[in-house]
């Protein structure tokens, strides 16, 4: 494969390897199958997320059906939604990975608001564990006031 030799040994051109590696992956999606497919999205894949160019990663890997490689490019993109959609559509055992994933991110991003709408127990948990005992008993407070405004709205 001709863009296999596209590489920092011979280039720091990093534009002209990533516009290469995006080629392979596109003619690899149009006209390989099988184990070819595997090889190019093996090597050429990696590469494209390093790249910064997870999306064309992602197609990549479909093509080759790596659906959890795809969902992991989108996912290291932080593009959640289409994260979900692949594995809902492609690979629904990847779901519970993709909200996984999603929830890691938003403890270790420090996003704890969000992290509390998606998993309160695991945002407490983290509260607690960062001894924030008052914070903790507070946001729990709040959600499950709130859990009973919506419950009795939907009454």
């Amino acid at each position: 494969m001709m863009t296999a030799q596209v590489d920092r040994s011979n280039t720091d051109d990093e534009e002209l390897m990533a516009n290469s590696w995006s080629r392979a992956a596109e003619l690899a999606v149009k006209f390989l199958d099988g184990e070819r497919a595997v090889e190019v999205a093996e090597a050429a894949g990696p590469k494209l997320v390093e790249a910064g160019r997870h999306s064309a990663a992602a197609q990549l890997y479909m093509g080759a059906e790596m659906i959890r490689e795809a969902v992991d490019a989108f996912a290291d993109a932080r593009e959640w939604t289409k994260a979900r959609r692949v594995a809902r559509e492609l690979e629904p055992r990847l779901e519970a990975y993709v909200e996984q994933r999603y929830k890691d991110h938003l403890q270790n991003q420090g996003q704890f608001d969000e992290l509390v709408n998606v998993d309160l127990e695991r945002a407490l948990g983290v509260l607690v564990q960062q001894g924030e005992w008052e914070r903790a008993i507070q946001t729990a407070g709040e959600q499950v006031r709130t859990r009973e405004r919506v419950t009795c709205a939907a009454n």
